[in-house]
């Protein structure tokens, strides 16, 4: 189904979505923005902590690892798997140990076993779970490693470091294992104390997935939604990962970003408001505008859009207004046409019926004028055979008019077309003492060159008819105007009317007293068949211009040869 709305209702919804609707989507979009720079902030700078932490752990496990390894190639230790069964020095050995168990915080337990796994000493000496994370048949199958470390993830998290010992005197001799149980959480104190924050979530786990250590779940983190960062334990292959609340870490974002929307609801109605009001002044010049051009589909082409405001409409009223006007020329031209068209089929008939009986009044009458001898009817035949001639110009006016000649179009030089119009009018030009000023710009126009010389002339004689005697100037100037030639034909004569230049190419039009007013009609129906655009323009009593406007030519200089 179809919705037609209306502007008012067309402008709303485009405010909506191109005005609204961006704003709450740009206060989105600054959120995401901001809350991705934090992660990448922080994401970089947990990163540096992990391996920070990583390091540390990695740290601690190479020194209880260089620890196993330096004690196991102590001599003591050593002699202690050959002197067990006769309890020789045996507690000296258990006090030695026992003294590095507690200057040392990590080890739990530090067992010596024999390759059978049967113990040598243990410290403490106690020996209640002696195998809780190891068992003999693991000791013996272990006893073929140099060093191993195992995992007891089970209950409380245990690593157990398992370091093979060789005979004091042979070194390719193993004699025992010397065994070092490690609480996980010693080797990950720095990671448990590390100070986060109460809501930070801390993991180790293995790469089977097993938990090793991971922070207790409080009844506040157990509702958040965790953003999670990890990281490698090398030579471990522990999985570090930390996880932040991300209530916590885009609290101050969640904050900008529930402003920003308050702030885009409220300036968007205010907005909403204000567009409102400018919409029912934006309809008001509108809707003028839509009477007008009412008026203009009425004919009525003299009036005219006035706006008091809006730019744009401003320009649009005025674009509408010229194209009235433009509407208007093309509507006199059509009539124009129509007028020609009309009166060139009436003045063909009325010339060809008037044409020969002229003639034959011209022939009676010269013949009276020669065999009377009566002085005054001779004088009176005279006037007659003169008004006889003017009426067989006006015949052959018509003629001109009503079948104009066939076009012939050529390259046709500007500059000899004007010399010979001028020669063929310099009588009537001497007569009057007009000053003829002619710059023209080389050049060759594609016309009927005969067809431009009867144009040009016409012209030049509306001009000399309309300047004073002594005072009269006529300007001829010619130049290449972006893809056009423009031909200028300027006077200082008496000037037409404005409100008769509409009317100047009219037939039977003249402003002279003796003009039959077919000159200019003539002209105008030769620019139409040669494609010659024209433009004139003329003030009472300061002269007039008139433009031949060539779009077909050629702007290259002459050859007289």
């Amino acid at each position: 189904m179809k919705v037609n709305l209306s502007l008012k209702w067309k402008l709303i919804i485009f405010y909506f979505f191109l005005g609204m609707l961006p704003l709450i989507l740009i206060s989105y979009y600054s959120s995401y923005i901001a809350s991705k720079s934090i992660n990448e902030i922080t994401e970089k700078q947990i990163n540096e902590l992990i391996t920070g932490i990583s390091n540390q752990i990695v740290s601690t496990y190479d020194k209880m690892k260089g620890d196993i390894f330096q004690m196991a190639d102590n001599p003591m230790i050593q002699l202690s798997f050959l002197q067990f069964k006769y309890g020789q020095r045996m507690n000296l050995v258990r006090d030695k140990l026992a003294l590095y168990r507690s200057n040392n915080k990590f080890y739990e337990r530090i067992t010596l076993f024999t390759g059978d796994g049967e113990p040598v000493l243990t410290v403490p000496s106690i020996y209640k779970n002696l195998y809780k994370h190891v068992d003999k048949l693991f000791l013996r199958e272990i006893f073929n490693y140099d060093f191993y470390l195992k995992e007891d993830l089970e209950g409380e998290k245990f690593l157990v470091m398992i370091k093979r010992v060789y005979d004091f005197e042979d070194n390719t001799l193993p004699v025992g294992l010397l065994v070092f149980e490690i609480p996980a959480k010693k080797v990950l104190e720095y990671f448990i104390n590390l100070d986060l924050g109460y809501s930070v979530l801390k993991v180790v786990e293995n790469t089977d997935k097993k938990i090793i250590y991971k922070t207790p779940i409080t009844n506040d983190m157990a509702n958040s939604k965790f953003k999670i960062y990890q990281g490698e334990v090398s030579f471990l292959n522990w999985v570090i990962k930390l996880g932040i609340p991300e209530h916590v870490l885009f609290k101050d974002v969640y904050k900008l970003r529930n402003k920003s929307l308050l702030f885009s609801f409220i300036v968007s109605f205010i907005a909403f408001i204000v567009a409102l009001y400018f919409v029912q002044r934006f309809l008001k010049p509108i809707k003028e505008i839509i009477y007008g051009t009412e008026k203009f589909s009425h004919g009525d082409f003299d009036y005219e859009i006035k706006l008091k405001s809006g730019k744009e409409l401003k320009v649009l009223a005025e674009a509408i207004n010229k194209m009235s006007k433009r509407l208007q020329k093309r509507q006199n031209e059509l009539i124009q046409a129509n007028k020609l068209a009309s009166l060139g089929l009436l003045a063909a008939g009325i010339a060809h019926e008037v044409k020969n009986p002229l003639a034959g009044i011209r022939a009676t009458v010269q013949l009276m004028h020669k065999k009377s001898r009566d002085e005054n009817l001779k004088n009176m035949a005279e006037n007659v055979i003169n008004e006889i001639d003017r009426l067989n110009k006006i015949v052959n006016d018509l003629l001109q008019f009503s079948k104009p000649d066939e076009i012939h179009k050529e390259r046709c030089y500007l500059g000899d077309v004007i010399e010979k119009s001028i020669n063929l009018v310099r009588k009537k030009i001497e007569e009057k003492k007009i000053s003829v000023l002619k710059s023209v710009e080389d050049s060759y126009v594609i016309v009927d060159c005969d067809h431009l010389l009867h144009i040009i002339i016409n012209i030049l004689l509306n001009s000399i008819s309309a300047v004073e005697e002594g005072k009269g100037e006529i300007k001829i100037l010619g130049r290449v105007s972006g893809s056009k030639y423009v031909l200028e034909i300027i006077d200082n004569g008496v000037g037409i009317p404005e409100d008769k230049i509409e009317h100047v190419f009219d037939p039977f039009f003249s402003l002279k007293e003796d003009g039959t007013g077919l000159g200019l009609s003539i002209v105008y129906t030769l620019m139409q068949k040669n494609g010659i655009k024209y433009d004139i323009k003329s003030k009472r009593g300061e002269g007039t211009v008139l433009k031949l406007i060539f779009e077909d030519f050629v702007n290259e200089k002459h050859s007289d040869s």
